[in-house]
């Protein structure tokens, strides 16, 4: 047993139990963990370089048991990396959503905002052109008021005119009476002298 120990603890050929456990070509001590059938079974299969001291030494427990460790140990942290990188992907596609629909709400405000300024712009463009229609429809009235200003002037300098060649025909048939008055009276006092001439 002392001496399975020595060969289980010296290292042979430059490599440690652990590293002998693992070595390409040392299939039968891990095949040995499992059965000496198995074993006996691999032992065709070594190379020729192996040790037959070597290969009939006993199984290295600590080795086996310290690679179990070392495999789990790997195992967990290559569990605990995918953990955290699906957490990580999870977060990540988390905050893409969010951002996405983020995006796509401010996307359909900005649309809104689009829409309601196209709609405002169409009410400005058309209160503008009710503006114009009705400055238009304020010219013509205007220049329409001004075409009455000038007939009504028009009309009053033909009824001064109007006025004033009946003023003048008016004197003049006054005239006319008085002079035809005169010679009424003129006319009738001769007349009514006549009789008192013949007496």
């Amino acid at each position: 047993m002392r001496e399975a120990a020595e060969r289980r603890v010296a290292p042979v050929g430059g490599l440690t139990p652990l590293q002998r456990l693992v070595a390409p070509g040392d299939h039968e001590r891990i095949v040995r963990i499992f059965g000496a059938e198995a074993a006996a079974g691999m032992r065709a299969d070594l190379p020729e370089s192996v040790d037959a001291a070597d290969a009939e030494a006993e199984p290295d427990w600590p080795a086996a048991i310290q690679l179990i460790r070392d495999a789990g140990g790997r195992i967990r942290q290559a569990r605990v990396g995918a953990e955290e990188a699906t957490r990580r992907a999870h977060a990540l596609v988390g905050r893409s959503a969010r951002d996405a629909e983020a995006a796509e709400q401010r996307a359909r405000a900005a649309e809104e905002a689009t829409e309601a300024a196209l709609r405002r712009a169409e009410q400005a463009e058309a209160a503008r052109t009710a503006a114009e229609a009705a400055a238009a429809a304020a010219e013509a009235t205007a220049v329409a008021a001004e075409a009455a200003a000038a007939a009504a002037e028009a009309r009053a300098c033909r009824a001064d005119e109007d006025a004033a060649a009946a003023r003048a025909a008016e004197a003049e048939a006054r005239l006319w009476l008085r002079r035809l008055l005169a010679c009424l009276k003129t006319e009738f006092a001769e007349t009514s002298d006549a009789p008192d001439a013949r007496d």
